[in-house]
Parts: C-alpha cells; sequence; structure tokens
C-alpha cells in the first residue's frame, strides 16, 4: 500500500474496507428510498446503520493516516447521526439539528412533488 498523501485517497487494496463502503452505500440508498416513501421510523433506523458504519471506517482510516478521508467519513456519520434524529447534542443544538433535517426532508418532498408533476405534463 502506498503511503498516505493529504489528498482524499482511500485504502483501495483493503477488501474489509471496501466491503463495508459498499455495505453502506446500500445502506444509505436504501435509507433514502424509505425516506422518499415516508417510511421515516425505517429510514431513521438505517441511517443509524450507516452513522456506525461511517464511524468505524473513519477510525480504520485515521489509523492507517488517511486523515482526510477519515474526516470525509466522519461527515459523513454526523450527517446519517441528524437525518436518523439520533444525535448526543446539547438540547438547544439537538433542537436546532432535529428542525433543519425535518425543514430538508420538507423540501425535499416538495421538490420531488414538483418534479413529479414535471414529468406526468411532458408525458
Amino acid at each position: 500500500m502506498s503511503a498516505p498523501s493529504s489528498r482524499l485517497t482511500r485504502p483501495h487494496s483493503d477488501a474489509s474496507y471496501e466491503e463495508a463502503v459498499v455495505r453502506k452505500s446500500n445502506l444509505l440508498l436504501e435509507a433514502r428510498l424509505l425516506q422518499a416513501q415516508g417510511r421515516d421510523d425505517e429510514a431513521s433506523t438505517r441511517f443509524a446503520g450507516v452513522a456506525r458504519t461511517e464511524g468505524e471506517l473513519a477510525e480504520y482510516c485515521s489509523k492507517l493516516g488517511y486523515n482526510h478521508m477519515a474526516q470525509v467519513h466522519r461527515y459523513g456519520a454526523a450527517g446519517c447521526w441528524a437525518l436518523a434524529d439520533d444525535l448526543d447534542l446539547s438540547a438547544p443544538l439537538r433542537e436546532h439539528v432535529t428542525q433543519y433535517s425535518r425543514t430538508l426532508r420538507a423540501r425535499r418532498r416538495l421538490y420531488y412533488s414538483a418534479l413529479e408533476q414535471e414529468t406526468a405534463a411532458d408525458a
């Protein structure tokens, strides 16, 4: 394996890392699909699973010296914990993040609704 650099590189030669990335990606797609279907409780469970995996990947990359990639995984974990509505934060910050997540979900639903209407009109 080549030496870690400051660029966004990752340990490509490690099969277990690649398997975890694929598993995480599939779970994230599943969570987004459930969310789009309005099945928020099920999506929340999947997002929490993605967040845990992102955290594990961050630790792994950090141990190997891939600090930039570790930071990317930490950011992904935080985002997924927010989507799962399961953050260990102070009450005011938790409320802010929860409200922000709800606002994003509502805007996404509006966007997809408008997109469906445009698509139907074009057909």
